[in-house]
Formats: C-alpha cells, structure tokens, sequence
C-alpha cells in the first residue's frame, strides 16, 4: 500500500510535458529509471500521465528495447554471463534470437573490436534496415568518450560501398522513425583532474539533428543535456535527460521533451534520482509490462536498517544507496562506480549479526549491480551518514541490541583509551605478522594487517593497534567477523610502511 500511494502521489505531482497543441501531441509511451521506490524501471505518458512500474523478468539487466517494443534485451551479471534477447508470449518471457537490427555486418563488427582500435561506435541501423549509421573515431582508441566516442557521424548502404559523412564531432546517432533524419549528441569534456570527485560531471553536452537525405549542416536542437536522444514513435519530438542540479551527494535528473522541429524543451514526470536510461516505444509495446502488483519492503523496516547502519558508525563512500531487506536481514549498497555520468557499479553490504554490517574491502567484491539494487532510494553523506530518500513517520522499531563496546565500521573498537583491550573480549589465538600502513576505518588505530599460515596468506583490513606509536613486537587486535567481540592476538615481527 506504501509504494503504491507514493506512486500515485507521484503521478498526480508530475509535470505535463505540454508538447504542443491538442492536434499535435506526442505518441507512445517514454520508459525510464530513477525512482525511489518500486521497480528498476517505470513507464509514463509524454504529458506526465499514467506513472507505473514495469515487470522484468528474472535475472535481467535491461539495456535495450526493440524498436517496436516486442523485444528486451537484457544483461546477465550472474552464471552464465552474457547477452540475451526476450519477448513476452502472454504472461511468460521467452529467450528469442537477437533482433536483426541488433546484428551488425562483419565490417562494423570488426570496427567495434579492441584489434581494430574501437575505430567504430554507436552504429545502428536505420528502420528500413537498408542504411547504417555509427560514429568513425579518428583518434581512436583515444579521444573524449562520453556516450559513445566522439567522431564523424556516418550514414552507410547495407552492403558498405557507400559512406558519408553527415555530421562531425558527434555521439550515439539515432534515426528518426521515417529514417530521413538522425539526432545526436556533441559533448564537450574539460580536462579534470582524475581524482577529482566532480571530474565525471565535467562534459557539457547538446542535442542536435541532421538530415540524411538532404546536404544540410545539423541544427542544435538542445542544450544542458544529460543523455542520449530518443526520438517518439511518431517522429514530431525527442526526449532525453536533464540534470536539475549539481551532482553532489547524487545526481538529479528529469526527463524532458522537445519538438524536433526545435521549440523550448518541456519536462515530464517527477525528478529522477541518477537515472541512468531512457526509451520511448509504441503505446502498446508488447515487452512493456505494466504493473500494480509490487509487494514493498515496510518502510519501517528500511530506517529499522538505516539506524542500524548510522549507530555502527558505517565508513563508506558518499553517494547513492538502495537499503532493501534480504531474508529479513538489511543489505545497503553503496554506489561507487560512475562511468560517463552514470553508476554502474557498488558495494554490497550484508548484515552477518543482527547489530552491525560486514562490507567488502574498498575495492573488493566490485560487480555490476542487478537492477534491484540500483533502486537508489538512499544517499550517504560525507560523513558516512546514511539517510533514505522518503523517511516514514511514526515511531521507530527498536535496534537489536549491540555489544557495551564502540563500533567503526560495524567492527568493535578493542582498545580503550588507556591502551589496554576493553574487557571481556575474547582472544581467539595469538600469531605472528606484518602491519603496513592504514586499515579502512577512517581512525588513527586503524591497520592493515597479514600473516601467513599454513602456506596461505592472511590479510585483514580492520586491525586496530593501542593508541600511540606502533613498534616491531607490540600486539595488535584483529576481529574475527563485524560485530565480533572473538580477536586474533598479531605480534608484530615487523613493519611496513605507513600510508
């Protein structure tokens, strides 16, 4: 009933696109990311109405319709990986052959491989199916990339004896539905310094249009841009993202329509939290399922998660969330990867003990997320704070009880200020092993710790050493598991060098 009622508060909240006059309004349906609660992905009317979640099938990443809407194309980040088509034949999916318009000629196809130096990207074909259009890279592999890599913009015949150029310095080509015209995207990079946490938000990137059946020069037809263009299944307007902010915590965005005839862009539906894609299909697209029956996690147990994590004194990176109960059990993931303006990948965090979580090493068990965790229905702050996107009101479920010792991390800190270990805890065994540099926990005490036993080698980036200077054999404490009050006692034989 929760998400239900937040869905349709949402769909009363949206913003008509008002793309025109009562004789002219935009066709089909647009289907998108970014939602806080529900589904990966949602579907909505192009005058803001009709605002409902999609049903995908299991195990599916979706990274592309058809262009009538009849087939998914989906991503597998689980065994066996890959790419697969699936239509749906009533109520089931089916596994069907790649779509004609997503197989390309072997000369194309050789252009996408690392051998050729990616000298092509972004083709596609044109809806007769008799013209081909991607970027050449002349600098490639080299040269910004940002949806695609930038290059001349090529319409081809189907059997490659004939090439032209159409436009220059542009991204991800799309043909209008009549395959007169292509829209496509010109971003513009400043050079940032890598480590800067902003350097991804650094391109500034237009719309424009060309036509491919006349020698006309291409015509701006956007600006603020943050996404490829889509063009309605009519052809009269395109739609494409706009971030309404800064990217700071995360990043907002809203869908926006605009004639391609060139008028002002209008938006459409509620903000976005980092929507990532954007597709406008058919009305009646058959792989577009809608659906009413989601069953929400109670919002009450999300903060039940979120107090869990802030009273642990989490240390993860700042940016987008999904908190989402497991087996009764919370999991939060934790965006880390933007890849050309996009999260694609986090970190997963588990709770082993009911009072705290166990989180990868930085860096550690870095994948492609499943769709259901990249709901970002949350956000971290620069202290680690964790905070969902719609907080319920009431009165709070109480927190599992925790240890009478402090926590970093989700691990007990083992040493008081005195330097002696906090009493009652346990000491598993004692070892012999090398400290070198920092451990993960933002604390003075933190270490990262190794020994070897039994020929394997043992590394824990959660050791914590008594306040003060660390000298070759002092013992260190390193926790059996998150939450543990169980310690490995680390002589130390010697040291490494400080972060």
């Amino acid at each position: 009933m929760f998400v239900r009622s937040a869905v349709a508060l949402l769909a009363v909240a949206a913003v008509a696109a008002g793309c025109g006059t009562r004789t002219e309004r935009a066709s089909g349906i647009l289907v998108f990311d970014g939602l806080a609660t529900g589904s990966y992905l949602h579907a909505i009317r192009p005058d803001g109405r009709g605002l409902e979640p999609l049903r995908l099938p299991k195990t599916c990443s979706p990274s592309d319709f058809s262009r009538d809407g009849r087939v998914l194309r989906c991503d597998e980040w689980t065994d066996p990986w890959g790419t697969y088509a699936v239509t749906r034949r009533g109520q089931a999916w089916r596994r069907v052959p790649l779509p004609r318009e997503w197989r390309y000629p072997p000369r194309v196809a050789k252009g996408l491989d690392y051998e050729a130096d990616f000298a092509i990207d972004a083709p596609e074909w044109a809806p007769a199916g008799d013209r081909i259009a991607f970027i050449r890279r002349p600098d490639a592999p080299y040269g910004d990339i940002w949806y695609s890599g930038t290059g001349n913009v090529v319409v081809a015949d189907r059997e490659g004896k004939s090439e032209r150029v159409v436009a220059r310095r542009g991204e991800v080509p799309t043909w209008s539905p009549d395959g007169t015209r292509l829209a496509f995207a010109r971003c513009r990079v400043t050079k940032a310094d890598p480590t800067d946490e902003d350097a991804e938000a650094s391109a500034r990137c237009s719309i424009w249009t060309v036509s491919v059946t006349k020698p006309k020069s291409a015509e701006r037809l956007a600006d603020d841009v943050s996404s490829p263009p889509v063009w309605s299944p009519d052809g009269n307007f395109v739609a494409f993202l706009r971030a309404t902010r800064h990217c700071a915590v995360v990043c907002k965005r809203r869908i926006f329509v605009v004639r391609a005839s060139g008028r002002d862009p209008r938006p459409v539906g509620p903000t976005l939290t980092e929507a990532s894609q954007l597709f406008w299909l058919p009305q009646s697209a058959p792989a577009v399922v809608l659906t009413r029956e989601t069953t929400p996690e109670a919002a009450l147990g999300l903060q039940r998660c979120v107090d869990i994590w802030n009273r642990a004194r989490m240390q993860w990176p700042t940016g987008a969330a999904n908190v989402r109960l497991v087996k009764d059990r919370c999991q939060v993931t934790v965006a880390e990867i933007r890849d050309h303006g996009f999260l694609s990948a986090g970190f997963p965090c588990w709770q082993p003990v009911p009072l705290c979580y166990q989180c990868p090493s930085h860096g550690g068990a870095l994948h492609t997320l499943d769709p259901v965790q990249r709901v970002w229905n949350a956000e971290v702050d620069k202290t680690g704070k964790l905070t969902l996107a719609r907080a319920p009101r009431g009165p709070r479920l109480p927190l599992p009880t925790r240890p009478p010792y402090p926590l970093l991390n989700g691990y007990v800190l083992p040493f008081g200020t005195d330097g002696r270990p906090r009493p009652g805890l346990i000491f598993a065994r004692t070892l012999t092993g090398t400290c070198v540099g920092r451990g993960y926990g933002r604390h003075p005490d933190s270490l990262r710790c190794g020994w070897t036993k039994r020929g394997f080698t043992y590394v824990d980036d959660s050791c914590f050493k008594a306040p003060g200077r660390l000298r070759v054999g002092d013992v260190v404490l390193c926790p059996e598991g998150a939450g543990s009050t169980s310690f490995i006692r680390l002589k130390l034989s010697k040291l490494g060098p400080s972060d």
